[in-house]
């Protein structure tokens, strides 16, 4: 048995040493009054005078005669530190710390032994089965005392960090719930402007008149890029609380980018750009999320469009690279300053190149794509063309379908 507490390591012997209650109101211990601490020892000498000291501190204490005790005590009691004698009849305190530390309720409860091995071998196994600290007897009161307040404030920060994780998560919550709610409600009314400007457009622009009918245009322009900012917002949201999935799908990625580039012409022809399409042969089952994979087509093109001068052209490749297809978007423009492109996949990263008409832009919409081409377990990038323009791609693994991954479609998390 490890030796006992004398009764001299708990006095104050020094005149001008304070008793261990003596800081309670100049060092911020009155926080820690009425904090729990377990003393698990065999011998009822210890217990006491362990005891003793600690509530002279302030703090509530319970005992426990052997690690059985402590155990049964720790179902129905919670506590926040426990002082560990390690040699004890029956269970000894390391088997002891292991097994409460099992327990879902005491993982994060620290664990100060008692031990008389110096020794580093003791230290050592104390902490590989959970132990926070140790003090070799016989110890001194104050000794003791301030490893305790130590663990105890140590303990007191990580709660409070948790509560204030755990704030931050539902105010981050309520933003999503809003932004959500924001960009669906302001979405309606906005595509109904949209569609009622188109259909003036359409079928009365005979008797609107020139000037009438570019207001219109006008209106649509300005529609569509709201449009793109509420898309933005709504994806943003969704990545943001990680609910971001794709559903694999067998697809053909040439279709999707010739349904980009149909749907981009007449925006196009605004500026005057002449859209350009190359492919290699692909297979035409490739397991794809395909309405994912076409926002990142239309992004790569709504900004190639956006960044490129009036009379130029856009060209939109598809190559086969081993068992990878990469689609790739080059633009005539001025290109990306080399010292800005690494701002340009970040969450509202934008550099210091304008658009060429006034189009606007969240910085959002990058973002969105990198983390949907990392959930096909692909990449994403960038590179300026030699003399003039960009060129912005992405790759993903050729996976094709088979009977299984038909019946059943994966859904991956994005990470």
């Amino acid at each position: 048995m490890i030796a006992m507490l004398r009764p001299a390591t708990i006095q104050n012997t020094d005149p001008q040493e304070p008793s261990p209650s003596d800081g309670l109101k100049t060092d911020g211990r009155e926080k820690l009054a009425g904090k729990t601490v377990l003393v698990v020892d065999d011998s009822p000498t210890g217990r006491r005078q362990t005891r003793f000291f600690l509530e002279n501190a302030k703090y509530h204490v319970l005992e426990a005669a052997s690690g059985e005790i402590a155990l049964e005590l720790l179902m129905e009691q919670p506590v926040d530190l426990i002082l560990m004698d390690i040699v004890m009849e029956g269970l000894d305190g390391y088997e002891t710390c292991r097994r409460l530390k099992a327990l879902p309720a005491q993982q994060d409860v620290p664990v100060i032994f008692l031990t008389g091995k110096a020794g580093g071998d003791a230290v050592v196994r104390g902490l590989e089965v959970g132990g926070a600290d140790y003090v070799t007897k016989p110890y001194h009161a104050r000794e003791l005392l301030c490893r305790v307040d130590t663990h105890m404030r140590m303990r007191a920060l990580m709660e409070e960090q948790q509560g204030y994780i755990q704030r931050l998560r539902k105010t981050n919550a309520a933003k999503d719930r809003l932004m959500r709610v924001a960009s669906h409600d302001l979405k309606n009314p906005v595509c109904a402007i949209q569609g009622l400007a188109k259909y003036l457009v359409d079928e009365e622009s005979a008797n609107l008149g020139e000037t009438n009918v570019e207001l219109i245009k006008g209106i649509i322009e300005a529609t569509d890029n709201l449009i793109v900012i509420l898309d933005d917002l709504l994806d943003s949201s969704i990545i943001d609380a990680d609910r971001l999935r794709v559903d694999m799908h067998p697809g053909d990625v040439r279709n999707v980018v010739t349904e980009v580039l149909t749907l981009y012409q007449f925006r196009a022809a605004q500026k005057g750009i002449t859209l350009y399409f190359e492919s290699d042969e692909i297979p035409d089952d490739i397991l794809i999320d395909r309405a994912k994979i076409k926002r990142v087509v239309e992004n790569l093109m709504s900004n190639a469009l956006k960044f490129s001068p009036y009379n130029s052209s856009v060209t939109t490749r598809i190559h086969r690279e081993g068992e990878f297809v990469t689609v790739q978007v080059e633009d005539e423009g001025t290109g990306v300053p080399e010292q800005e492109q690494g701002k340009l996949f970040q969450e509202f990263g934008t550099t210091s190149v304008a658009p060429t008409a006034g189009e606007k832009s969240t910085g959002l919409g990058l973002h969105i794509c990198k983390r949907i081409i990392q959930a096909h377990k692909g990449s994403i990038g960038m590179h300026n063309l030699p003399g003039r323009g960009a060129r912005f791609y992405f790759m993903i693994p050729i996976v094709l379908a088979n009977t299984q991954l038909e019946s059943e479609p994966r859904t991956l998390l994005a990470v």
